[in-house]
């Protein structure tokens, strides 16, 4: 029996506890002895990069890989599914007959003998003029080998072209792992000018001075303002134009006219001609089809603002190849909607990784100093909040630099085994000790730790400042002697009811947050 199938067998009907133990325990413990109580507050800093802050706003779904197994849980951390990659084949479907769709899709397949279900199907629609394309992912190994061969006889598309691709990754799985298949798209906007009428030169000059000093920006941006004129050459005290030029073109006027202050807004705000006429979401697809030209996708999202100077998007190939190759052929190349500007695309290797909220809330002063240090080899990080966790980000188009930056931030973020003059810190008295358990918070409240027990590996890890450490372990020894001086003083068998009361919960091994009380005052 292969360790695949021992995952696949053991696994069915686990819990989230059950899979702490068994494989990466740190991801799952580090959510802190007290699971479902408070969380240490964070001080969200402002990033100055906003550029790679920006990301696409997907869901991630709690799937992780275990033995080579990916195991999706579901409400109450149960294990709702389980599969091995080999389970499943895809292929690529191009040239697609005009006016494809899924259905389409599927009716083609069946026409050769192949049944698929519409879920089964990644229709990608393309821009006019050019037809769509499909992914098909089947829980079937020799799927891919038998539509690529049968798929040859199909009448009804005698252009198709059928590829076997690799397996996307499920969604939620990429935490810890090194992604090296992205792809970040830029292009700027429409721009325009906008003429601005005063009823005064007063006025007039008062705005162009606040413009022309960085003291006034229209939807955050700087802006370039001309020396203001009259708008009738005899009439000096008549009304004044200023000029803005170089506008991002989906700005309104009424942006323009509430930065003023009420007493020196100007009367009328004419706007001019765009650069190039636009629709975002075709120009979006038609940069999208350029991508699909040189392989396969496993996710694109436009994001970022609607008024910021460049639109942004992200592109995840299946394989790393094609991501290298689409930055090589399409980098700086003209866009097909607006000659007189250039697509720019980066390929970029990031990793995320998924912490409470209260691990974050002690180590985040030692990932703030290295920052900088990243930032000057152009690394870049960021974090955002969950619910109960912070999901951390690295990125960087180098992969020396972005490697040094991953090994110093899973440092700090996987902890430290306790050990005090090379001996291990473990005592397995500490779960059925209540006072044990408020000591301990104690001396993570005193230090600024946050300890936390690897069951499995009969070993607490201290996360928090490198200078508090040591102190922990001290403190830690110092209370697990006490514990075996009152076992070895006390009859430590415990009775039913004692174990009820004082025991820990079984899913925190801790102190029970909310113990229900039977009609016997036993806590449950």
């Amino acid at each position: 029996m292969d360790d695949q199938t021992v995952v696949r067998e053991n696994l069915a009907g686990t819990t989230l506890r059950a899979y702490a133990l068994t494989a990466k325990p740190v991801a799952f413990l580090t959510k802190g002895p007290d699971l479902f109580g408070n969380h240490v507050a964070f001080s969200p800093k402002d990033f100055p990069n906003t550029e790679w802050m920006e990301e696409p706003k997907h869901t991630e779904q709690w799937t992780r890989e275990i033995g080579g197994a990916w195991v999706e849980f579901g409400n109450g951390a149960a294990v709702t599914n389980i599969t091995l990659l080999s389970d499943f084949s895809a292929i690529q479907m191009r040239h697609l007959p005009p006016g494809s769709s899924a259905r389409s899709v599927q009716e083609l397949l069946a026409d050769v003998g192949i049944a698929v279900s519409i879920s089964d199907i990644n229709f990608i629609k393309l821009v006019k003029n050019r037809n769509g394309m499909a992914i098909i992912k089947v829980k079937d190994p020799e799927f891919a080998k038998s539509a690529c061969w049968k798929l040859r006889t199909c009448i009804r598309a005698p252009d198709l072209e059928v590829t076997q691709i690799p397996v996307p990754l499920p969604d939620g799985s990429s935490f810890g792992l090194v992604d090296s298949r992205n792809v970040r798209c830029s292009w700027h906007r429409p721009t325009r000018n906008a003429t601005l009428s005063f009823r005064n030169p007063a006025e007039a000059f008062e705005s162009y001075y606040k413009l022309k000093n960085q003291q006034l920006k229209i939807a955050g941006l700087l802006v370039t303002a001309r020396m203001p004129a009259a708008e009738d050459a005899t009439e000096k005290d008549g009304p004044w134009q200023m000029e803005l030029e170089g506008l991002v073109a989906t700005i309104p006027s009424e942006d323009i006219i509430k930065i003023f202050p009420p007493s020196g807004a100007p009367y009328e705000v004419e706007m001019g001609d765009p650069s190039y006429e636009t629709d975002s979401e075709i120009d979006s697809t038609i940069i999208k089809s350029l991508l699909y030209d040189v392989g396969a996708l496993e996710q694109w999202e436009v994001f970022g603002s609607s008024t910021a100077r460049r639109v942004k998007a992200q592109a995840r190939f299946i394989e790393e190849s094609e991501a290298l190759d689409a930055v090589t052929q399409l980098n700086e190349t003209w866009l097909p909607f607006n000659p007189s500007g250039k697509l720019y695309l980066q390929h970029v290797h990031l990793v995320k990784f998924r912490v409470s909220t209260r691990v974050y809330g002690v180590v985040e002063d030692s990932i703030e100093s290295l920052r900088k240090d990243w930032e000057r080899q152009f690394v870049n990080f960021s974090s955002k909040s969950e619910t109960g966790y912070r999901v951390l980000k690295l990125e960087s188009q180098d992969r020396e630099p972005f490697t040094q930056a991953k090994e110093a931030l899973e440092k700090i973020i996987n902890g430290t085994t306790m050990t005090l003059n090379g001996k291990n810190l473990w005592s397995p008295d500490f779960k059925a000790d209540r006072g044990a358990y408020r000591r301990l918070q104690e001396i993570e409240q005193g230090l600024g730790v946050v300890i936390i027990r690897d069951i499995k590996s009969s070993k607490f890890r201290v996360f928090g400042p490198e200078d508090k450490i040591v102190p922990a372990c001290e403190a830690l020894d110092q209370l697990l002697q006490e514990l075996q001086l009152q076992s070895t003083g006390h009859n430590t068998e415990q009775s039913q009811a004692e174990k009820a009361t004082g025991g820990d919960c079984a899913v925190c091994f801790c102190e029970a947050d909310q113990a229900l009380t039977t009609s016997s005052i036993h806590d449950r």
